[in-house]
């Protein structure tokens, strides 16, 4: 009789065992799960990021096709555009060496440079073009 209640007893301490080890994988899984979830907000955050400085990166490459139809307000925007990039690849340091993104910024600023001087020199063209059809 005493063997049988040691039994039973020793059958309760198991069973809450059990219980406790099963509450304790169930603690530790959703701790774990929730670590992933902020471990995917933030890749996805860095994607959404890296697909704005791609697109912006794109748009600023397409705008300085048509750089020959320029006007000075086109100029102002592209630096603006070109301010805004800059800006988003800054917080990028932090992911990527700093020397890759010091080029990139220093190449769309020497890019934006030489997009100036292209227009400076169709203003003065234009200019001269005009200076001439007043002569004739």
């Amino acid at each position: 009789m005493k063997s049988i209640k040691n039994l039973i007893s020793l059958g309760y301490l198991l069973m809450a065992l059990l219980v406790i080890g099963i509450m304790y994988i169930w603690y530790k899984e959703w701790c774990d799960l929730e670590k992933l979830e902020v471990q995917n907000f933030h890749i996805d955050t860095f994607r959404q990021e890296s697909h704005e400085i791609f697109v912006l990166l794109i748009e600023l490459s397409l705008s300085g096709e048509t750089v020959l139809e320029w006007e000075y307000a086109d100029l102002e925007h592209y630096h603006y555009q070109r301010m805004a990039m800059d800006s988003m690849l800054c917080r990028f340091k932090t992911i990527y060496p700093t020397e890759r993104i010091d080029s990139v910024r220093h190449l769309l600023e020497d890019k934006e440079r030489q997009m100036r001087q292209i227009v400076q020199v169709l203003e003065q063209q234009q200019a001269i073009n005009d200076k001439i059809t007043r002569q004739v």
